[in-house]
């Protein structure tokens, strides 16, 4: 971060316990992150910038806090770590890769244990991540999948979404009775 003092956020590569790389840059953060996985690039043995960081580490800037606030507490689960980071690069920020820094993380732990209201929770978090962000330009201009989001397709996952909403809001409603 000293070499770039324009990045805000700073994250490293994941790697599962079997040593493999589960996340080296974020790809399509919508309808559900998509990660890069390790690639040449590991060898350039240099930092570059992505489109959103991994939520499960972060280095944060004090400064881009001071000035862009903390996560948005109506994501409680998902979506928050790419939320942030469009949040911090459409304010001028960058979010960046240190390929120096690696932490061992394994993916899915959550959805392995999904249950209903979990479940609520997730599709809860998406859909407002789809209002906030897909409703204007400035999504497109920053995100990775930004030029393949065509209206039609926002709608189509939101309603989508909305209609699983409905079931597992259901599920729960009959669990409670």
């Amino acid at each position: 971060m000293e070499e770039h003092p324009n990045c805000g956020i700073c994250t490293p590569i994941s790697f599962n316990a079997q040593g493999k790389c589960n996340w080296f840059g974020g790809l399509d953060a919508y309808p559900i992150g998509k990660h890069k996985s390790i690639s040449e690039d590991l060898n350039s043995a240099q930092s570059f910038e992505t489109s959103w960081a991994n939520g499960a580490c972060m280095l944060l800037r004090v400064e881009m806090i001071q000035e862009i606030g903390i996560f948005d507490e109506n994501m409680r689960f998902l979506f928050s770590d790419s939320d942030y980071s469009f949040t911090a690069r459409s304010r001028g920020w960058q979010v960046r890769v240190a390929i120096n820094s690696i932490i061992d993380h394994s993916l899915s732990g959550s959805a392995a244990n999904s249950n209903a209201e979990l479940d609520v929770i997730k599709l809860e978090d998406q859909l407002y991540f789809s209002q906030k962000w897909l409703s204007g330009d400035i999504y497109r201009k920053l995100s990775y999948e930004g030029s393949k989001l065509s209206p039609e397709f926002i709608n189509a996952t939101m309603l989508e979404t909305r209609e699983n909403l409905d079931y597992f809001r259901e599920i729960l409603k009959k669990s409670n009775d």
